[in-house]
């Protein structure tokens, strides 16, 4: 997103982590006269064989997770803001949830998922007060009779800081359709195929 808006937040971003002109150009190894001269990178250069790495040098690519924090941050404080506003404005009490934290399924994409998917966000999520729960479904493409399926999210985590996970079974059962059958995958021929998907 190169929008005007989005250029003056990751300025403003970056002053507040560096303080100083001085410190942003060592780190990124740049000559940026000032904050307001400084572009987004481009989805080019984010997204290049050093980007996609898990184990990214931060000498060498610093202006890359430097984005990728301020994407993760922005995302989360959007995500936070409307889940604090669902719990005080509603005149019942509510459960607050959202569709957040597969970052085990996003890793099976590599770094660009993880990053992409605000991964980055998920311990002041998992914190704040204003969820509930969280949903997800598993992994669709070891969900099949006879394969393995993990969540996509952390359950664990999630138990531990006091929230639920709602699991989301969106698979097909004995008598749906798809046209978009993977080539590992089918539907269950029968009742008993899909209950057993179910339970497991």
């Amino acid at each position: 997103d190169h929008a005007p808006v989005n250029q003056r937040a990751f300025r403003a971003w970056l002053e507040k982590r560096y303080g100083h002109l001085a410190a942003l150009n060592a780190a990124w190894a740049t000559h940026h006269r000032a904050f307001n001269q400084v572009p987004l990178p481009l989805e080019k250069d984010l997204f290049s064989s050093e980007g996609q790495t898990f184990l990214t040098d931060p000498n060498q690519a610093a202006r890359n997770t430097d984005y990728f924090r301020y994407y993760a941050e922005e995302l989360t404080d959007t995500l936070l803001y409307f889940a604090r506003t669902c719990r005080s404005k509603s005149k019942r009490p509510r459960l607050v949830g959202a569709y957040y934290g597969g970052i085990l399924h996003e890793a099976g994409g590599g770094a660009r998922n993880i990053l992409r998917m605000s991964a980055l966000g998920l311990p002041r999520v998992l914190r704040d007060p204003a969820f509930d729960f969280f949903c997800h479904p598993n992994f669709y493409p070891t969900a099949d009779c006879g394969g393995y399926a993990p969540l996509q999210n952390i359950p664990g985590s999630i138990r531990l800081h006091g929230k639920f996970q709602y699991f989301e079974y969106d698979h097909l059962t004995s008598i749906g359709n798809s046209p978009s059958l993977g080539p590992n995958q089918r539907k269950p021929e029968s009742l008993e195929e899909t209950l057993a998907l179910m339970g497991r």
